[in-house]
């Protein structure tokens, strides 16, 4: 395969087909990090991801050329990139204060024990997501999409989730067990 024909299969597999199957490089990647976070107890991130995903292609052609792991490592470099560079364009945004959310932000369900970790690592390191957890007692959820990092208390998942759409009819959820 030439150069061309190498990128043009990182392109189709990262822009058509895995696109179509995962969803976003950066949504895919970030369910993966969450999932490592949890695993190894420290944060990853979806850049993380795309640089591991790199180095797992470079070892297996330590075991024999695959023009398939080239074409991998192109694509996973690309991911790579778009995520960083969308990164820094939300830190420009964030010192303009003038975030756009390009969709309505996904709302993730974690482990206690996963928020735990997070806050030990230091609050500069909770994911720019909403998500929200049980502590055993209540809801917790959590609103870090604009770096603000909003929390608050809900006797009820139903009301927690509510919130996180914002869906100013969460106090009535929370109603219904008192």
């Amino acid at each position: 395969m030439t150069r061309s024909e190498v990128l043009n299969a990182a392109e189709k597999c990262v822009c058509e087909d895995r696109d179509k199957q995962y969803g976003s490089p950066e949504d895919n990647f970030a369910r993966i990090a969450a999932l490592w976070s949890n695993y190894k107890g420290f944060t990853f991130t979806p850049k993380d991801v795309s640089v591991m995903m790199v180095l797992v292609k470079v070892a297996r052609l330590s075991s024999g050329d695959s023009i398939g792991n080239y074409v991998d490592i192109a694509g996973y470099a690309a991911c790579g990139g778009e995520i960083s560079s969308n990164n820094e364009i939300n830190k420009k945004n964030v010192a303009a204060e003038s975030i756009e959310p390009k969709k309505p932000a996904e709302i993730y369900k974690i482990p206690y024990k996963q928020w735990k970790l997070i806050i030990k690592q230091g609050m500069e390191n909770v994911p720019r997501e909403k998500f929200y957890f049980h502590n055993g007692i209540e809801w917790i959820g959590v609103d870090n999409s604009t770096g603000e990092l909003w929390t608050e208390e809900f006797l009820t998942e139903k009301g927690c989730v509510a919130w996180l759409e914002d869906d100013y009819a969460s106090e009535d959820f929370e109603e219904e067990t008192e």
